[in-house]
Formats: C-alpha cells, structure tokens, sequence
C-alpha cells in the first residue's frame, strides 16, 4: 500500500472519525499527536477534552455551570470536526516524513511497544499502564505516577459505602482517568525512546520473550489473596530472603482477611485496610520487577561469562600465527600484502578493530555496547544514508552517549575504506 494511494490516505485518516464523537473528541488529536511527536496536536487534543470533565465534575454541584459547560463542549466539539479535517493533509505529510526515515519494521515495533496505551483506556485499571512502562525503562516517576492512578481507584472501593461522598469520588475519578489517558499519549514517544536505548543499546538483554516470561509473577499481584506468591517465588529464585518474607505478610494480612469473614462489622473495616496493602503489593511487584531481572541476568553472567574478549583474542592470535607462517616463506615471496579491510591489530596488542563503514553485521556485533539487533541497525543506515562520517555521526544516528562513544574508539576505524597495508617482515 503506497503512500500516495487512495487507500494509504483514508486508513490514516480514520483517526478523524473521533472527532465525530462526543466526549472523546479529542482523542482524535492526542492519537496523530503521539504518532508523529507533534505537541501542539497532544495540547490541542487535550483543550477539547477539558469542557468535557468540566461538565462532569459540575454535572450535580452547580446546574448553572453545567449548562454553562455544556454548550462550551458542544461549541469545542464542532471545532475539533472542522479543525480535523483541516489538519490532515498536514499530519499525513508529517506521516510520510517519518516513515521515509524509519524501516516498516521499525514502524512495527513502535506500534508493538505501544500497545500499553490501551490500560489506560480499561477502567480502573487504567494506572496499570504506567506502572508497566516505568517497569520495562526502570523509571520511577512513571511508576509513581501509576501508583497515583491506582490510589485514586483504592480510596473509591473505601468510600464505596457512602452514596454522596462516592459520587463526587466518581466524578474526580474519571476527570483523573482521562488525564491518564492524556498523559499515555504524550510520554509515548518518550518511552519508545527510554526503550530502544534499554534493550537495543543494551548487550545484556535477552530480548521481549525472556523478558515476558520472567515477568509473568506480576499476576499473583493483580490476584486477591494469591498477591504475596509472586514476591515468595522470585526471592526464592533470586536468593533474595526480603522478598521472601515480604510475599509472606502479604499472605498473612490475606488469611487474616478470612478470618474477619464471620465477624460482619470488623470485616468491613479490614477489607478497606487490606484494599489498601493490595494496591500496594501490585505497585511494589512493577517497582522491584527490573531489579529481579537484573539479578537474573547477573546470575547468568556469572555462570556463563563473556566471551568477547575471548573473540578478540583468538582473532589477534590467528593473524599472529598467520604473520609466523608468512615469516617462514618469506624467501619465496619478496613482500606480504596484509588485507585490512577489516580487521586491523595495532603493534601486535590484542585490540580488535574494524573498519565501521565496511564491516558485516556479525563483526560489527563483537564490539562493545553492540548486540546483533544493534549491528543490523547501524548497516541499515549505512546503506541507506550513506557511510558514517565521525564518531559524532555515529552516537547521533544510534543515540550513543560520550561514555559508550569512548569505549568504543579503540575498536573503531572511520574511514571510506582500507587500501591494502604492506606488512614489512
């Protein structure tokens, strides 16, 4: 499907039909947004969307407001038709800019990697999706802002008793709940970015798969009076006792639970208590969950080290024994022509070097901060945007900071290519 073609157009334009819905009208505008990191869209998404929680939060404090609100958001509403309609040939040539410059693959694995988007649109389980990113990045505002989220939906199971009080609870509640979802939208491309850098530029990670796997005890958390398993299987696995033990008093306060089950009006009271201890066994699970698996990765690295120093090694030793062996034939041939296309060993240390705009994928996997998802990149844009130019051009095409940068140096050789090198014997 073309980018010129009828149908490219009109898939890509579906998002206008958000529009003609009230109350998630601008959706619509966060959405193309979030697609092409255009802010202006995200905040003027968000301005058709405040009438909206204005006429929910006044809906049974203020009738005057209410009215007041009401035609506000009809009057937004109609405005988000026109204006989505008037900035689609815009955002559709932003479209075409970006997938230009990314691979459809890459435009897949964004789609993929955002997905997380949609918890924040189920109901009360909307900080779930902000708990996960800040878990998969290790950042801790995300998770602290999804705890938040999550708060807001304990404090209602709390005061689920009082009519009035729940009412107006409610109403907050889901003004919060389309913050959330806003805010989903805007820290996407953020995270997407947090992501790549984490797992991509990141040698040690055993991809999506293992990573899923090993993140599967976060259920127990999401489960009543199971949410202390998760924590008691992985301070097991980890040989980390405090993890043990803390699973262990999330069961206990779970089977005191039971207890209060025949005594009517000390059940009430410990539910809301043990509500509360939930939400935060659920928290806690995305909290330590990178810690886990950095503990794991460890275990595996001490148990199975790294052997591209040891790649390193044997490749400086075969060129050694290969330069013995011409040594020995010397009195046949009157000078030896070296290839360093390459692989280049400086005054016979044990440096692996190699020429970044002519390596293969597999040689360029062997230095340091790569892995083979990372040298497949850097030949994709060699291919396509021509050869790198500096080290500078290097970090800004794969987001390289200065430390890896200098790591880096001694294996490296920018140049457009290598002339054969006469080794004098």
């Amino acid at each position: 499907m073309g980018e010129d073609s009828a149908s490219w157009k009109i898939v890509h334009s579906l998002w206008i039909l958000i529009s003609l819905v009230p109350l998630f009208n601008g959706l619509g505008f966060i959405w193309i947004g979030s697609r092409v990191d255009e802010k202006k869209w995200l905040y003027e998404g968000l301005i058709y969307e405040i009438p909206f929680m204005l006429i929910l939060l006044f809906f049974q404090i203020n009738y005057n407001l209410y009215i007041l609100f009401f035609w506000i958001a009809l009057l937004s509403w109609i405005i988000s038709i026109f204006r989505s309609f008037y900035v689609r040939n815009e955002f559709l040539n932003y479209l075409k800019a970006i997938n230009a410059s990314n691979s459809s693959e890459d435009n897949r694995w964004k789609l993929i990697h955002s997905s997380w988007i949609l918890l924040s649109f189920v109901i009360f389980l909307n900080g779930l999706s902000f708990l996960w990113i800040g878990s998969r990045v290790d950042e801790k505002k995300w998770l602290y802002e999804g705890m938040f989220y999550e708060i807001i939906v304990g404090l209602l199971f709390v005061i689920v008793s009082n009519q009035n009080l729940f009412k107006i609870g409610f109403t907050i509640y889901l003004v919060i709940w389309f913050i959330n979802i806003f805010r989903s939208f805007y820290v996407r491309n953020e995270f997407l970015d947090r992501l790549r850098e984490h797992t991509v530029l990141n040698k040690d990670y055993k991809g999506i798969r293992w990573e899923l796997t090993h993140s599967l005890w976060v259920l127990f958390s999401l489960i009543p009076f199971l949410n202390g398993l998760g924590f008691i299987w992985i301070g097991y696995d980890a040989n980390n006792r405090k993890w043990s033990y803390e699973g262990i008093i999330y069961e206990i306060i779970s089977i005191s639970l039971t207890y209060f089950l025949s005594n009517s009006p000390e059940f009430n009271n410990y539910f809301y208590f043990y509500t509360i201890i939930w939400i935060i066994s659920i928290f806690r699970s995305f909290y330590i969950k990178s810690e886990y698996l950095n503990c794991l990765i460890e275990s595996t690295n001490d148990n199975h080290p790294d052997t591209s120093q040891t790649r390193f090694d044997l490749n400086s030793d075969n060129q050694n024994n290969n330069i013995s062996y011409n040594k020995q034939i010397k009195d046949d041939v009157s000078d030896y022509t070296l290839d360093m296309s390459v692989i280049e060993p400086e005054n016979n240390s044990e440096i692996f070097r190699i020429n970044i705009n002519t390596a293969s994928v597999n040689e360029i996997e062997q230095l340091p901060h790569f892995n083979h998802a990372l040298a497949k990149k850097l030949v994709d844009i060699r291919d396509l945007e021509g050869k790198i130019n500096s080290f500078n051009d290097l970090a800004k095409k794969l987001n390289l900071n200065e430390k890896e940068i200098e790591e880096l140096k001694p294996h490296i050789i920018i140049s457009e290519e290598f002339s054969s090198r006469k080794l004098d014997l």
